[in-house]
Order: C-alpha cells, then sequence, then structure tokens
C-alpha cells in the first residue's frame, strides 16, 4: 500500500494482473465521496489475512465525482477507492485457483472422516469417548489420502535410476515437494502411526529422502545432485575426493541404494583395471555387499532394496551385533596393506567409521541438522524410541551444526525449522502456532484431525473454548475457515 505521499509502500503487495478477480490481491473498488485527505482502513479477513481499504481524497460533498486514483493501484478509471488482501505470514506464489482446487479436493475425504466420527461416537454411547483404540488408523488413511492430495513424494538424486543421467534443471525445479507436505508427513510419522515408534529411525530415513531438499539451500540433495552432473565426465571417479564425500553422506543418512550404485562405479569394475586391480576391487566389493546387508528395523523393504528387514526387535538386536562384529573386523583385516591407491584406502575406511557410528565422521558427512539427527539415530541408536530423549538429541545435533547458520537463535526466524523441532519435541502448542504460520487456514481444518488422532492433550488443548475467540475452540475456528474457503469466495457468488 502506498502511504498518504505515495512514495514508499506501508505493506507490500503484488501489482493486480489483468484478471484481477483471479491473480490480482484487488478485492474491490470503492465509490465515495468522502471529504478530506486519503484514509487506509484495515480490517481482518478470512484466515490469516487482513483486508486493507485505501481511500483517495474524496470530492468534498461533490457527490460521486472520481478522483483519478494512486497509479500503483492500477486503473484510474476503476474507482477512488480500493480493497486489498494482504496475506500475513509466509509468501505463497501458487495462483488461487491452484489454492482452491486443493481444498476443494480434501473435502470428500474431510467428509468421510467426520462420517466415520460420528459412527464411533454413537457406537460408544456419546461424545465423552472421543478416541477408541483403533480411531488412529482411520485418521492414518485419511492423512495418507491428504498427503496424495498435497503432491507426490520424491527421493534422492539417483535413489530410482543410476547415476548414468539426471533430469534436466526444469524437471528437477518442477518436482521439488512442498514445505506444507514435508510437516504434514512429519506430523503423521509422530502424532498420528502408533507403529512408527518401534521402527522411528527408518521412518525418519525415509522422511528425509523426500524432503531434504526443502531443508535449506545446502543439504546432502543440492550436494549429490551436483555429484550426479559430475560422474558422467569422470572415467575413474575414486580420484575425486568429491565421489567418496557422496557416497559417505548417504551411507550416513542411510540412502544405501545410492551408495552401493555408487560404489561399483569405481574404476576398478572396468574390465581393463580388474585384473591389476584385484585386491582394491575386492576391497570395494566386500564393502558393498556389507552395506547391502545392513539390518534394518522396519516391516519391509522395497523391492530390490539394499538392507535386510526385522520387524521385531530382538532379531533385529541380534542381526545387528553380528553385522556389527563382521564390519568391525573388516576394518581390521591386513588386506588394507595391500590396497595401493590411497584415495580409495581412505575413502572406504571413512564409509567403515560411518558404519562404525563415528561421532566425528557423521558430522562431517551431514549438512544439515536434520540430517545429522537421522545418522545419528541410525548408526549410533538404532533402537531409539519417541520417548527416549529425542528432543534433546535434536537439539545437540543444532547446536553441533551451529557453523552452517542453523543455530538454535536463528531457528526463532525460520518458523519451518522451529516447527519441526517442536514436532520432535512433542510441543503441541508451539505445533498449533507454527503449523498457522506455514498452512492455508483450510488446511489446518485438517491438521487438527491428526493432532488429535492419540493425544489426550492435543485433544484437550484444541477442543477447549477460548474467551478470546469468542467462546469457540481452535478446531471449530479452523473449520469455519475451511468453509469459508469452499462457500464464501468471491467467484463463488457468481454462479446463480
Amino acid at each position: 500500500m502506498p502511504n498518504l505521499s505515495g512514495a514508499r509502500e506501508l505493506v507490500p503487495y503484488a501489482k493486480p494482473s489483468s484478471s484481477a478477480g483471479e491473480d490480482g490481491v484487488v478485492v474491490h473498488t470503492v465509490h465515495h465521496s468522502v471529504a478530506g485527505s486519503p484514509r487506509v482502513l484495515v480490517s481482518w479477513g478470512p484466515g490469516n489475512t487482513l483486508c486493507v481499504s485505501y481511500l483517495a481524497q474524496g470530492g468534498g460533498g461533490e457527490g460521486d465525482q472520481d478522483v483519478v486514483m494512486n497509479p500503483r493501484f492500477g486503473d484510474e478509471n476503476a474507482g477512488n477507492g480500493k480493497v486489498v488482501e494482504v496475506k500475513l505470514g509466509k509468501k505463497d506464489d501458487r495462483p488461487p485457483a491452484e489454492k482452491r482446487a486443493l481444498a476443494y479436493s480434501s473435502v470428500q475425504a474431510f467428509a468421510f472422516l467426520q462420517n466415520q466420527k460420528l459412527m464411533m461416537l454413537q457406537h460408544d454411547g456419546g461424545p465423552s469417548r472421543t478416541v477408541t483404540s483403533d480411531w488412529w488408523q482411520t485418521v492414518l488413511d485419511f492423512s495418507q489420502t491428504i498427503s496424495g492430495t498435497l503432491g507426490p513424494s520424491f527421493g534422492p538424486p539417483g535413489s530410482a535410476t543410476d547415476f548414468s543421467g539426471f533430469s534436466s534443471k526444469e524437471v528437477q525445479e518442477s518436482s521439488t515437494p512442498k514445505i506444507e507436505k514435508a510437516i504434514w508427513d512429519l506430523v503423521e510419522i509422530f502424532y498420528v502411526d502408533k507403529n512408527a515408534a518401534s521402527w522411528l529411525p527408518e521412518r525418519l530415513v525415509d522422511w528425509l529422502a523426500s524432503y531434504d531438499v526443502v531443508l535449506s539451500s545446502a543439504t546432502l540433495y543440492t550436494k549429490l545432485t551436483k555429484l550426479q552432473q559430475k560422474l558422467i565426465i569422470l572415467r575413474f571417479p575414486e580420484d575425486d575426493q568429491e565421489y567418496w564425500d557422496g557416497i559417505a553422506s548417504a551411507l550416513a543418512v542411510g540412502w544405501l541404494d545410492i551408495v552401493v550404485s555408487l560404489l561399483r562405479m569405481h574404476g576398478s569394475y572396468q574390465h581393463d583395471q580388474i585384473d591389476n586391480r584385484n585386491v582394491e576391487n575386492g576391497l570395494v566389493e566386500t564393502v558393498a555387499v556389507l552395506i547391502s546387508k545392513m539390518p534394518r528395523l522396519r516391516p519391509s523393504l522395497p523391492a530390490g532394496a539394499p538392507g535386510q528387514a526385522f520387524n521385531f526387535k530382538p532379531e533385529f538386536s541380534k542381526a545387528w551385533e553380528k553385522w556389527r562384529s563382521q564390519v568391525a573386523k573388516l576394518d581390521g583385516s591386513t588386506y588394507w596393506g595391500e590396497c595401493n591407491h590411497r584415495e580409495t584406502l581412505r575413502g572406504l575406511k571413512k564409509l567403515l567409521k560411518v558404519l562404525l557410528g563415528s561421532i566425528e565422521d557423521l558430522l562431517m558427512a551431514t549438512s544439515h541438522w536434520m540430517e545429522l539427527l537421522v545418522a545419528h539415530l541410525l548408526h549410533v541408536q538404532p533402537f531409539s524410541k519417541v520417548s527416549e530423549g529425542l528432543a534433546g538429541y535434536a537439539v545437540k545435533c543444532v547446536e553441533s551444526k551451529g557453523d552452517t547458520g542453523m543455530n538454535e537463535s536463528s531457528l526463532t526466524n525460520d518458523p519451518f525449522q522451529e516447527l519441526i523441532l517442536a514436532i520432535l519435541s512433542d510441543d503441541t502448542e508451539v505445533v498449533v502456532a507454527e503449523c498457522t504460520r506455514i498452512f492455508d487456514p483450510w488446511l489446518m481444518a485438517h491438521v487438527m484431525e491428526l493432532l488429535t488422532a492419540k493425544s489426550k492433550y492435543a485433544q484437550t488443548l484444541l477442543k477447549e473454548e477460548r474467551y478470546n475467540l469468542g467462546g469457540i475452540s481452535l478446531e471449530e475456528l479452523n473449520r469455519l475457515f475451511y468453509a469459508q474457503v469452499l462457500a464464501s469466495h468471491q467467484l463463488t457468488w457468481q454462479v446463480r
């Protein structure tokens, strides 16, 4: 908005396009005859928006004579006042039509969930029992449906195919996941899925594989993307330190398919090299086989994925100890003295240190504090549950990565990072507050269902009547916002 002199902006906003009703921020124009200086009026709009009205200098009682508008407001013949919507919080470049389509596509799943809840309450004899033992499974199905609505899932570069090719920059940018989907899936892990606690490290490995790219501008995803492009022109990648650093980073966070693929691009596998480098090739292959047999505490693995899945912790513990002893035995093998390629020797030794849980090597192999946390859970504390000091581990990882700019003081200026920490800490109040800053109001109505799936404290917090909200609860407030999006958009009134 321009100030009274028209020289500066009090609140920045995008200039309306030719189709202002669709993509612009102008809600409507105002014809008035208010005398005196120009005026700016502010009122609450739907959700987290403000309606800002700018009334240009009126005609001093001369009737409806139009006064020329400030050119920043668009067409000077449109009227002598306009009302614009200013959204509070994060910048969202998605067009309104796309956001409405997302909201409309969620209606069926949301209505079905409410119908299931009503049937459950009737069966249980009233609203006194709001959650049954298997209600979280119903919410989990709902969560996965909404997650699919928010966009497809993606993996790290090279996870689906080998490293001989890579997508164009345009394809990579178009396939970047959204922050909303990343947060949604993380909330599902900690607030909905009761089974996630038994194999938390692997759940976070999968989450990081899909959303590492949105954590910051400098993550393992960025490193592997650059390596992927560089490998095209390298015949002997083992001579390049970035090759070994990329393998160590992927291994630290559990992206084993990438690790095995990269190791088998080693120059010793080439037909004209294998006879002269058989000891070196044997060491590389031994490490690759050990990694491909790494025990993993999870119900199952995708077809062809490296690792051995164990669903029961006692079996996993026994297999883990046996496998770790094999890694330690290889680390002390005498064959290392026969390896004449120094870069291969140092690179493979570094991989073994990562597998053995060396804190120093895990710290060097990761870029973001969330990557370090996943590496710690996977290689140092593979038996951790949600209740076993996860928040403390997360804070230590933030402090360890302070030199990257992700220190604790800067988290307050980054709602995404602060929200991740709040979810890991099970701090429901902060989760609700930060989700409100990141999510659109209609999506908050859906988030409420996830937060209350298995947490009695969250139910009390979100269903409590609040005096400052006019006697309604946070859950009811967000449902009202959802109803506004579905039923009261300005274009809806054009349909007769």
